[in-house]
C-alpha cells in the first residue's frame, strides 16, 4: 500500500511539474521539438492530429515512465544496481510506452 501512496504522489507531482513545463508552454507555441519529433517517427498526419490532446497524452506517458522508474529504483538498496536499473529500465521503458502510444495514435487515425 506505501508503494501505491508513493506511485500516485509522485505521478501527481510529476504531471504538474510535466504541465507547467511541457503542456503550458506546447499550447502557446505550437511547435514544440518533441512534438516534432513524435510526429515525426509516429508518421502522424498534422492536419489529423489535435494538438492539444497529443500534449497530455505524452505528458502522460513520461510522468508514469518517470514514475515507474523513480519508485523502482528507489527501493534498490545498491548504487550500482540503481544505476542499472534506472538505466537500462528508462530506455526501455520509454521504448514500449512510446511504441504503445504509437498504436494508438494510429487507432485514432491519425498516422498518414
Amino acid at each position: 500500500m506505501e508503494i501505491l501512496v508513493e506511485f500516485f504522489v509522485t505521478f501527481i507531482v510529476l504531471l504538474l511539474f510535466i504541465h507547467l513545463l511541457l503542456i503550458r508552454r506546447g499550447m502557446k507555441e505550437h511547435n514544440l521539438y518533441e512534438i516534432s519529433l513524435i510526429e515525426k517517427l509516429f508518421k502522424l498526419d498534422q492536419e489529423k492530429v489535435n494538438y492539444d490532446y497529443m500534449l497530455w497524452a505524452v505528458g502522460l506517458v513520461l510522468a508514469f515512465d518517470f514514475t515507474t522508474i523513480i519508485v523502482v529504483v528507489v527501493k534498490i538498496k545498491s548504487f550500482i544496481l540503481e544505476i542499472l536499473v534506472g538505466l537500462l529500465g528508462s530506455v526501455a521503458l520509454f521504448l514500449i510506452s512510446y511504441k504503445l502510444l504509437s498504436y494508438y495514435f494510429n487507432k485514432k487515425g491519425w498516422t498518414k
